[in-house]
C-alpha cells in the first residue's frame, strides 16, 4: 500500500480536495501545498468588468475588489442638464458578506469610511444571503424575470451622478467586508461536502480573495505562508498548522538494510537528499497591503542577495507590511530547511506515529516531518523533511510612501437666504438675492438648489462647492444708533465648522467694505476677530447698521441669529427661477443630505428697497409754521461713502410723511421734494386730535418704500 503526503515546499495538489478526502477516508495526511500551483496573480488595482462569463471571486476577510457589472440603465440626463446620472448594479462575491466599505470610482473615493457617497445618488448593498430579494429598481426595469442575485453579494447604484467622471460610468473598486472576524480556513472550506474543523490560525492575514480554483487552490495559495496538515477520518477533515515544533519527539527506530534496488529505499536503509537548487531561494512576496489602499505592494526577505533571478511569492492576500515580512522571513527559512531531505527505511513503525508527525532519527540532532510512508513486504519506507523553529526576528517592513485620497466625511447641508441691498453695479432694477450654504466638514461639495412655491419645486441651479462662512450668535446685539465706530462693542458667534476662519481688517479696509457680515438682516462690519476654541469667535469693533439696515440695528438682536459672511463663497441667485419672488422657499440637496433643506428668502427685495433718508431736521417759523427737512440718500451709496450729489436711480422723486404708525398712519402727506410745511392751523387740528403722535418720512423708490425716517413729534 502507498501513500503519498502532500508536504515538502515544492509539491502541488493534483486534485479538487473533495475528491482526495473521499479516496482518503481512513487515512491521515500532511498537506503542506508548496509554490507550484499559485494561481492567483495579483492586479494592480482590481476594477469593475463586465465581460460575460467572468468568474466572481469569493472573498474572506475584508479585501478590495471590483466586482462584475451585471445590470445598467442607459444614461440619463438630469433635470437641470447639469450632466448625466446612470443606475447600475455590481455582482461582488460568489458567497455572503457582511457589509461593504470605501468604494473608489476612477481612484477617488466615492463612498468614504463613514458610508457617506461623495456624489449624487444612493447604495443599496445586498449581502448575497439565500433569502434576499429583488432590488425594487431592476425589478422596475426586469418586470417577472428579475433575478434576486441569492447567494452573491452584489451593489446597486440608483441614479449615480457622472459629471465628476465626465459624463461616464468610472472604474470602481470596493472594500468589501466578508467576515468581521477576519479569515477563517472553516470558512474557506464551507463548500466542501464533508465537515472540516480548523485548527489552523492565520496569524496577521485580515483579507484573502480567491478567484478561481476549487478549494483546493485556496489552500495551495495559502499553505506556503501558513503550512498546514490535513488529517481526514471518518468524522470529517481536520486542518492544522504543520510548523509547530514539539517540546519532545519520538525517535524513530535504526535504519534497516534491504536488498531492494528502489532508489527510495537504499541497501544502507538511509540516504540524504538536497532539493534547493542554487538561485531557488525565496526572495520577494507581493501582497496587497491595506495601508496603501489594498494596493500590491512588495518585500523582500532578510538575508544575502543570490545569484539567478529572484523568485517572487504573488499572495492574494491582505497583509500589514511588518507581518508579510515575517512571514516571508519565515517560509523562506523553512525553504531552506526542507532543502534537506531524508530517505529512512524501517522494519516496523509504531502505531502511534502518522504522516505530518515531527520525528527524531537515531544519530542526528535534528527534527524531521514524515511527509510520505509506502509500506511492503521489506519494511516502511518514508520520506522525512527537516525542519526547525520558526525564525522570530525580522527587518521591520515598510509599505512605502502612498498618495492616497483623503477621506472628508459629507455632513448635512445648513442654509440661510437673504435680498443683499444694490451694491450700485448693473441696473438699479436688479433683485440681488445670495444664500449662503455650508456644512461642518470639509467634504461638502456644494448642493442643488430648488425654488419651492405651494409645494411645488422648480431647479435653480447650484450652489458654490465652497462652504461659506457662516453660523449663528451666541450673545445678543445690543440696540445701536449705528452713528459710528463701536470700539467696544463684541459680538460672540458659533460657525458651523470649527476649521472656518475669520480676520481682522484695518480701518481703511473697513472704510473699503472689508468684513461684511449678515446679522439677522442687519448689515454689520468687523474689526477684530478672535477665536474662542471650538469654532466660536469673539467679534469686536463694531460698525452696525451698514447699507442701510439702521432699522434694524436701532432695535438690536436677541442670541440665536443666522450669520453669514458676505464674501465670494455666497451664491447668488437667478431671480428668474425663484418665482413669486415674495413668497417663494429655497430648498437645498447635497450628497449628505438625508432630507431636503429648506430656508424662508429673508427680505427677497432688498435690493430694489431706497434707503431711508437721514439728517431729520424740524424748526417752527415766527408765524407757527412747521419746516420738516430731511437728506435723502440712494441705493448705489449703500456700501460707500457719497462725494458730491447724489444720484436718485428712482425714476421719480417722492416723499411720504406719516403721522402715527407708519404701518397704518393716520394722516400722511406725499412730496417730490424733501421738506414739508405744516401750517400752524393744521398742527393745531392734528395737535388736539393726535396729541404727541409721531412724524416719520419714506422715499417712495419705483418698486417699494425705504424704511421710515423719525422726524419729530407733535
Amino acid at each position: 500500500m502507498a501513500t503519498m503526503v502532500l508536504s515538502g515546499i515544492g509539491t502541488a495538489l493534483g486534485g479538487p480536495l473533495g475528491g482526495a478526502i473521499g479516496a482518503l477516508i481512513g487515512q491521515q495526511i500532511s498537506d503542506t501545498i508548496g509554490l507550484s500551483g499559485n494561481n492567483s496573480a495579483l492586479q494592480d488595482i482590481a476594477l469593475t468588468r463586465s465581460s460575460y462569463g467572468t468568474p466572481l471571486a469569493r472573498h474572506f476577510g475584508t479585501m478590495r475588489a471590483g466586482g462584475t457589472l451585471i445590470w445598467a440603465t442607459d444614461l440619463t440626463p438630469n433635470e437641470d442638464q447639469s450632466g448625466y446620472c446612470v443606475s447600475i448594479a455590481v455582482a461582488l462575491a460568489s458567497r455572503p458578506i457582511t457589509g461593504v466599505g470605501r468604494i473608489w470610482a476612477d481612484g477617488q473615493l466615492l463612498r468614504g469610511s463613514e458610508g457617506d457617497l461623495k456624489t449624487g445618488g444612493s447604495l443599496r448593498i445586498y449581502p448575497g444571503f439565500g433569502d434576499q430579494l429583488p432590488d425594487p429598481l431592476i425589478s422596475a426595469d426586469r418586470g417577472g424575470q428579475t433575478p434576486a442575485f441569492r447567494g452573491v453579494a452584489y451593489c446597486v447604484f440608483e441614479s449615480l451622478q457622472l459629471s465628476d467622471f465626465g459624463n461616464r460610468i468610472p472604474a470602481l473598486s470596493f472594500e468589501i467586508i466578508a467576515d468581521e472576524t477576519g479569515v477563517s480556513l472553516a470558512e474557506l472550506c464551507a463548500p466542501l461536502d464533508q465537515p472540516v474543523t480548523d485548527e489552523r490560525p492565520l496569524p496577521g492575514l485580515s483579507g484573502f480573495s480567491q478567484s478561481q480554483g476549487g478549494v483546493d487552490a485556496a489552500l495551495r495559495d495559502l499553505a506556503p505562508l501558513f503550512p498546514m496538515g490535513c488529517t481526514v477520518s471518518a468524522s470529517g477533515l481536520t486542518l492544522a498548522a504543520s510548523d509547530n515544533i514539539p517540546t519532545s519527539a519520538a525517535m524513530l527506530d535504526e535504519a534497516t538494510r534491504a536488498d531492494s534496488s528502489d532508489a527510495a529505499a537504499p541497501d544502507s536503509g538511509a540516504r540524504h537528499i538536497r532539493q534547493l537548487a542554487p538561485g531557488e531561494r525565496l526572495s520577494g512576496l507581493r501582497y496587497y497591503d491595506p495601508a496603501r489602499d489594498y494596493q500590491p505592494s512588495m518585500q523582500r526577505s532578510d538575508g544575502r542577495v543570490e545569484s539567478g533571478a529572484p523568485t517572487i511569492m504573488e499572495f492574494p492576500g491582505s497583509l500589514t507590511a511588518a507581518n508579510a515580512r515575517a512571514l516571508l522571513n519565515q517560509t523562506s527559512h523553512r525553504r531552506g530547511l526542507a532543502a534537506e531531505r531524508l530517505a529512512w527505511r524501517v522494519a516496523s513503525v509504531d502505531t502511534a506515529i502518522r504522516p505530518g508527525m515531527i520525528l527524531r532519527v537515531p544519530d542526528n540532532d535534528g527534527l524531521w516531518r514524515l511527509d510520505e510512508w509506502e509500506w511492503h513486504s521489506e519494511g516502511v519506507d518514508m520520506l522525512l523533511t527537516k525542519v526547525g523553529p520558526s525564525q522570530t526576528y525580522s527587518a521591520p517592513g515598510d509599505s512605502g510612501s502612498h498618495a492616497a485620497p483623503v477621506d472628508l466625511p459629507i455632513r448635512p447641508t445648513q442654509m440661510i437666504a437673504f435680498g443683499l441691498p444694490w451694491n450700485g453695479e448693473g441696473s438699479p432694477q436688479d433683485v440681488l438675492i445670495a444664500a449662503a450654504l455650508s456644512a461642518e466638514a470639509p467634504g461638502w461639495r456644494g448642493a442643488a438648489l430648488h425654488a419651492e412655491y405651494q409645494g411645488v419645486l422648480s431647479p435653480a441651479g447650484f450652489s458654490q462647492s465652497r462652504r461659506a462662512i457662516m453660523g449663528t450668535t451666541i450673545s445678543p446685539l445690543p440696540p445701536s444708533r449705528a452713528v459710528r465706530l463701536e470700539a467696544n462693542s463684541s459680538l460672540d458667534v458659533q460657525l458651523v465648522a470649527p476649521d472656518l476662519l475669520l480676520a481682522d481688517a484695518t480701518p481703511q479696509a473697513l472704510a473699503l467694505g472689508a468684513n461684511r457680515v449678515w446679522c439677522g438682516g442687519e448689515i454689520l462690519q468687523f474689526g477684530h476677530a478672535v477665536h474662542q476654541g471650538g469654532g466660536i469667535w469673539r467679534l469686536s469693533g463694531l460698525l452696525r447698521g451698514r447699507a442701510g439696515s439702521e432699522a434694524i440695528a436701532l432695535q438690536g438682536q436677541d442670541a440665536g441669529a443666522a450669520f453669514a459672511l458676505l464674501d465670494d463663497r455666497l451664491t447668488l441667485l437667478d431671480p428668474a427661477k425663484i418665482q413669486p419672488l415674495d413668497e417663494a422657499s429655497l430648498v437645498a440637496a447635497g450628497a449628505g443630505d438625508t432630507a431636503a433643506i429648506l430656508s424662508q428668502i429673508n427680505d427677497p427685495l432688498r435690493s430694489l428697497r431706497p434707503l431711508s433718508p437721514v439728517h431729520p431736521r424740524a424748526y417752527t417759523e415766527t408765524d407757527g409754521t412747521l419746516i420738516l427737512r430731511w437728506t435723502r440718500r440712494s441705493r448705489s451709496t449703500a456700501n460707500s461713502f457719497p462725494v458730491g450729489t447724489i444720484p436718485l436711480h428712482e425714476a421719480h422723486e417722492r416723499y411720504r410723511v406719516m403721522l402715527g404708525p407708519v404701518e397704518s398712519p393716520l394722516a400722511w402727506w406725499d412730496v417730490s421734494a424733501p421738506q414739508l410745511r405744516l401750517s400752524a392751523a393744521t398742527l393745531a387740528d392734528l395737535g388736539s386730535t393726535y396729541p404727541g403722535a409721531a412724524l416719520s418720512v419714506s422715499q417712495f423708490g419705483d418698486t417699494l418704500p425705504s424704511p421710515a425716517l423719525f422726524l419729530t413729534h407733535l
